[in-house]
């Protein structure tokens, strides 16, 4: 059996492949399949909870089998690929569980792996449940909203995505992000390590997306790629959004202001430079008309401006108040409008748009 395929079609379905990333793959799963059956060839790279297969009918082949399937070293076989200047790689199988890989003057004699390790996949065919939406609008609303989930707990109902009701949302149990995404009409969970399946959809470069589900997984369909993720039956945590900022009379909290969000992103990270290292505070003084941000690092050096408001709360709530200054830069990149309105919260502060609602969490006094 030998496998014929260009450099640069084999080099992409790789790409693809990988976006299943090898921090999460086990030692004895960090193999690729390699498969060619009814006309394609396909790759896929599993870590149990999530599967990237990869398909094209760009390769010949010198058997009619109606199936054939191989498994290599994935880091080992990637890196070689890539090094590769050749037009066409070869594989082909010799017998004796050994593969010999050729491209340009390189030849190499690899493991065939024991097929038996990989894991069982669902079945690739079609399921119910089937809607269609605009790749770049499901990659985008996840981009947005993943700075908000916990990577690092025991609770997995902080380290997800969740699609419903026209949201995309994640929290950590006090930040909070949603984005406006109205294209998906029916729940969806995705755990945070599947958030390499937005690099999986850019990197097919389609502008669609179809999302099918079953029981047991979600399918991101692309073309003929497809991107499994195993549904992780979590509930959704008890929404920030609810807890401190309730959606009945947000507009009378005291501290309520418009501002400008493209002036405000840039005054941030100015500010930010002199945080103090391991606190990465910056404070606001809300004014009548303004808000003054200022900060201090580490070694004495000191940062102030200011920017115009338009100040809608109670003018006796006019407070001043610390966050941490990169929590508030990724709650201000989620906003995709010119102008936003801030809450100020007794703990928390929020910064709602047309298009979002992030929260952020006050960090207490200094000299508590």
């Amino acid at each position: 059996m030998v496998i014929k395929v260009k450099r640069e079609f084999l080099e992409a379905l790789l790409d693809r492949a990988a976006t299943v990333s090898g921090g999460t793959v086990q030692s004895f799963l960090r193999t690729f399949l390699i498969e060619t059956s009814d006309g394609e060839l396909t790759i896929v790279r599993t870590d149990t909870v999530l599967a990237a297969v990869a398909r094209t009918k760009c390769y010949e082949t010198d058997t009619e089998a109606s199936q054939y399937r191989i498994l290599v070293d994935s880091d080992k076989f990637y890196q070689l690929i890539k090094s590769f200047s050749g037009e066409v790689v070869e594989i082909e199988d010799v017998g004796n569980h050994l593969l010999r890989i050729s491209c340009g003057n390189y030849v190499g004699s690899w493991k065939n792996e024991d097929i038996s390790k990989f894991p069982s996949l669902p079945s690739f065919s079609q399921k119910e449940n089937r809607i269609r939406v605009s790749a770049k609008d499901f990659v985008q609303a996840i981009e947005r909203v993943k700075y908000a989930g916990a990577t690092k707990t025991f609770n997995f109902a902080f380290r997800q995505i969740y699609f419903d009701k026209g949201f995309c949302w994640a929290t950590d149990g006090s930040r909070y992000q949603d984005v406006v995404c109205k294209a998906v009409n029916f729940p969806i969970v995705l755990p945070l390590i599947a958030v390499d399946v937005a690099r999986f959809i850019r990197l097919t470069g389609a502008e669609n997306l179809d999302i099918e589900r079953d029981e047991s997984n979600f399918y991101f369909r692309v073309g003929e790629d497809l991107y499994i993720c195993k549904n992780p039956s979590v509930s959704p945590p008890i929404n920030p959004k609810d807890t401190y900022f309730k959606s009945s009379g947000v507009n009378k909290r005291p501290g309520w202001f418009v501002f400008e969000v493209g002036r405000l992103k840039e005054i941030v990270r100015r500010i930010g430079i002199t945080s103090t290292i391991g606190d990465s505070r910056i404070s606001f003084h809300v004014k009548s008309s303004e808000i003054v941000l200022s900060g201090v690092d580490d070694v004495g050096n000191k940062s102030q401006e200011s920017m115009l408001i338009t100040f809608q709360g109670d003018s006796q709530a006019m407070k001043k108040f610390d966050v941490q200054w990169d929590y508030m830069e990724e709650a201000l990149s989620a906003v995709k409008v010119a102008s936003a309105e801030f809450v100020i919260g007794e703990s928390h502060i929020a910064l709602r748009s047309d298009d979002s609602f992030g929260i952020l969490p006050m960090l207490k006094e200094r000299n508590e």
